[in-house]
């Protein structure tokens, strides 16, 4: 039932935005208010419009260096907006069409722990203005299951439960939609309201700000509100770009790793044993190494069972002390080690504590370093925030530990300060305006690290684009969920030459004296500097597929050298006038360094990169090779001549079967049909919208015998009495028995 309180005709009338009587109203905040979702990228964050950005990149400039100089000034007026207003005074919202779709805003922080009864009389208000057209503004609610209520699972959705007329006008203008909760069954499910902007039918951009929602009052949600007040106040006074003490090595962690725990680079089968020393040998002879290694645990094999995302730790072999001998021998390593949340983890085995207290008790068992926070954005979610009861990073620091946090999905402003501030983040989502452009995480804050990512692309020149022109950092994923993609001989060796000059000098571009996409006279070379006491270093993207000659100005001061730290040498200035310049051939990415100071780690470096420049590029190249996963591997099974065991048993005829297999299709690997002419060829088909895979295999089947019935414990005990049968990882082995068979 759609029920409409308050109904507008041709011109929204301008209404109070004061405080409701008799209600509570929660406050407008980046963190009372969420926006857009998983890649929706029309909509953002804005405290002027001096800038076109979107959730990733600052448009970089075009033309010469006017443009440029103009454009620089706009870009550090930027930054000093933001850091002074962060947390202090909240952005508006800008939603752009045609960029996508309409888009969504919420108050999921905190509206589905209000309680919200059948019914019962809400109210969302704020203002907009709408320059180039007139919309309307959908109010929806969402229900979810109890206990859900920080998952991505909706269990359903009302739309356009009540609307709102947005007129055509450059005035910032109010609007207030009142209405009724719907019905729904509040003994079992959470419902929290939402806006859906509706699409225009021209280009246009529409405005929005001071967002709030007005419920009655009751004892809980006056201490919800205190709470959510408490938490802005901390934010407030805690809104500086700052990194904790003590770990201050996520300046030094340019590559990131990803591992899956039952990998065969990673896991031997064979021998039972963690390959930790070989695998990081495996990474700094491909890729030059890692910094730091995100260990990945659950997804997909979650959920066949009822074990829970902290389970799957203690059942891996060895148990919690298997896995802190993992992460001692990354250390020894010079890895830092991140463990994997996946707070979408709601239908498995509720564990004894929350979830956060059971990940730092797992953290303080195994020592890592940090948790990659997938689905997030910020290091606390963006659903019930406020209900948390402690904060993973809290609980840590009382027990005098710091942790990194990165995520899968890209911050706010919001998300870069105050307690539970990210020292990182995917750069999985990156939607540049060019090939591209500048990272406005690290334009605020330096020594956040974006890890650039596009897991199934071949190709990877434009994410180490991204990473390189911006001084950020990559993520390595090779095991896609079981999909092999590992990355091409080309961009192996770039990578490898860029983490050379990260591992010696990536304290350079920590500074905020930095000159991004700096002209360089070639629309198709891209150059961006750092400048940090003596040293000057300057990174060159080459666009094209060919080798280009780059001029650079560089300063004629006495004493200075000039070397070409991508290559290995040295490089010797000319000067014309009263200016100095060198020249280099650039094929897709170079290095500039001057500097007065050679020492023995430069000399190093230019010899590695000597050697890594000759090197020739494999051909074959082994490192992407696949064995066929389309024939079935053939197991030699013998017969059981104990008589004892086969008593009773029913026959099953042998003969040829054909077998098919209908699924869902998963963003993780499957394997072909036999008749399949490559590892990926699947067959695909559509079901109620839904793709799925369609598998097919023919098999030759002798005839065998099966018990007419589950075998019971009993039987099993006779069984392991008789064969003195033990797994070689006991650690789970039979755990439901509990000491008893029967």
């Amino acid at each position: 039932m759609k029920i409409r309180i308050l109904t507008f005709s041709i011109l929204l009338v301008a209404l109070s935005c004061t405080k409701e009587p008799h209600k509570i109203t929660f406050p407008y905040s980046q963190w009372t208010v969420g926006i857009g979702g998983y890649r929706v990228y029309n909509i953002n964050w804005h405290y002027d419009e001096s800038l076109e950005y979107n959730t990733s990149f600052i448009k970089a400039p075009e033309g010469g260096l006017a443009e440029w100089e103009e454009w620089y000034q706009r870009i550090l007026a930027f930054r000093e907006t933001v850091r002074n207003k962060v947390e202090v005074e909240a952005p508006y919202i800008i939603y752009n069409y045609p960029d996508g779709k309409g888009s969504t805003m919420n108050f999921n922080s905190y509206a589905y722990d209000l309680q919200l009864k059948p019914g019962e009389d809400v109210i969302v208000s704020g203002k907009f203005k709408s320059p180039q057209t007139e919309t309307k503004l959908y109010l929806n609610f969402s229900v979810k299951l109890k206990g859900e209520e920080r998952s991505d699972a909706t269990r359903k959705t009302f739309r356009s439960w009540d609307s709102v007329y947005v007129a055509k006008t450059s005035e910032w203008s109010d609007f207030t939609i009142r209405t009724r909760i719907p019905e729904f069954s509040a003994d079992s499910f959470s419902i929290a309201p939402f806006l859906k902007i509706g699409q225009p039918h021209v280009e246009s951009k529409i405005y929005f700000d001071q967002l709030t929602l007005s419920v009655d009052p009751t004892s809980q949600r006056k201490a919800l509100i205190k709470k959510v007040n408490v938490f802005l106040e901390r934010q407030k006074k805690n809104n500086a770009f700052e990194v904790p003490a003590g770990l201050e090595w996520t300046h030094r962690n340019f590559v990131m790793g990803f591992v899956f725990t039952w990998d065969t680079d990673f896991w031997d089968l064979e021998t039972g044993k963690y390959k930790v020393d070989e695998y990081c040998r495996l990474m700094e002879k491909e890729y030059g190494g890692m910094q730091s290694v995100i260990l990945w645990h659950s997804y997909p094999v979650i959920g066949i069972d009822e074990k829970n995302q902290f389970d799957f730790f203690r059942a891996m072999p060895g148990g919690l002390e298997g896995l802190k001998q993992v992460v001692a021998d990354f250390h020894k390593n010079n890895v830092k080690v991140f463990l994997t949340y996946n707070p979408w983890d709601l239908d498995t085995r509720r564990p004894e504590y929350s979830d956060n207290e059971e990940l730092a008790r797992v953290i303080e068992a195994i020592n890592a370093d940090g948790v990659f926070l997938d689905t997030w954005n910020s290091g606390v979610g963006s659903t019930s925030v406020f209900t948390v009861e402690k904060f993973l990073r809290e609980i840590l620091r009382k027990k005098g530990r710091e942790l990194a946090l990165t995520t899968e999905l890209l911050p706010d402003f919001n998300h870069l300060v105050g307690p539970e501030s990210l020292l990182s983040s995917w750069g999985q989502q990156a939607l540049p305006y060019h090939y591209t452009d500048l990272s406005w995480p690290k334009w605020l804050m330096p020594t956040h690290k974006q890890y650039y990512i596009q897991r199934m692309a071949s190709d990877k020149k434009q994410i180490l684009s991204h990473a390189w022109i911006n001084g950020q950092g990559i993520q390595l994923w090779d095991n896609v969920f079981g999909r092999m993609n590992p990355w091409n001989a080309t961009d192996r060796k770039a990578l490898r030459k860029m983490n050379a000059i990260w591992k010696s000098y990536g304290h350079l571009y920590l500074t905020d004296n930095w000159s991004p996409f700096y002209p360089s006279g070639n629309k198709d070379i891209l150059t961006s500097f750092w400048q940090d006491g003596d040293f000057k270093i300057t990174n060159v993207v080459n666009v094209t597929e060919e080798v280009l000659p780059v001029t650079l100005e560089v300063s004629n001061a006495e004493g200075r050298k000039y070397f070409d730290v991508c290559t290995g040498t040295e490089l010797k200035p000319y000067s014309e006038g009263d200016k100095m310049f060198i020249k280099v051939e650039v094929s897709d990415f170079g290095c500039i360094l001057e500097t007065t100071a050679e020492s023995e780690m430069l000399a190093d470096l230019l010899v590695h990169q000597q050697l890594e420049t000759r090197k020739p590029l494999p051909d074959p190249d082994p490192f992407v090779q696949e064995l066929s996963t389309k024939v079935p591997l053939k197991f030699p099974y013998q017969s059981n001549p104990n008589s004892s065991f086969q008593t009773g048993l029913l026959s099953v005829e042998g003969g040829t079967y054909t077998l098919k297999v209908d699924h869902i299709w998963r963003e993780g690997g499957c394997y072909p049909n036999i008749n399949g002419k490559h590892n990926d060829d699947l067959v695909l088909t559509q079901r109620d919208g839904v793709q799925r895979i369609l598998h097919t295999h023919t098999e030759e089947i002798k005839t065998y015998g099966i018990m007419p019935r589950v075998v019971t414990n009993r039987q099993f005990q006779e069984f392991l009495t008789a064969t003195q049968y033990k797994p070689a990882y006991t650690e789970n082995f039979l755990k439901h028995w509990q000491g008893q068979s029967n």
